[in-house]
């Protein structure tokens, strides 16, 4: 466990992680010395995937819940117009855990506010066509 997220039952977990690029410094993409002596970050996806669990209020990925995790996500992704992820990035994170430590808004309300937004930017561009 590192933090609040812990990888250790995710199969294939050296897939994961991706060769570091010149110069790549971030706080919050966890780097590691493979055992070929490169170093090497966390995948886009992973990450990615660590900071959104707890928006959308899942602790863990599971062979039950990937299914979930995948609406969710695009629930969530949809009302802002994006999709980043596939049911196969999904899959492959089965055994990712964080830890429920985050303070974020409930889902419902945070889909209730973009979906609100949305509709708000729409009615002022009707009112400034008219």
């Amino acid at each position: 466990m590192s933090g609040f997220w812990d990888l250790k039952n995710v199969k294939d977990l050296d897939r994961l992680w991706i060769e570091e690029q010149d110069g790549f410094s971030s706080a919050f993409v966890p780097v590691r010395q493979s055992v070929t002596g490169r170093r090497e970050r966390l995948n886009d996806i992973t990450v990615s995937l660590i900071y959104m669990l707890p928006a959308i209020e899942i602790v863990e990925i599971t062979e039950e819940n990937s299914q979930e995790v995948f609406v969710r996500m695009h629930m969530l992704f949809s009302a802002q117009g994006s999709a980043p992820f596939s049911y196969q990035d999904i899959t492959r994170h089965r055994g990712l855990r964080v830890e429920p430590g985050l303070s974020v808004p409930p889902m419902n309300d945070r889909l209730i506010g973009l979906l609100r937004a949305a509709a708000t930017t729409a009615l002022k561009k009707e009112q400034q066509a008219t």
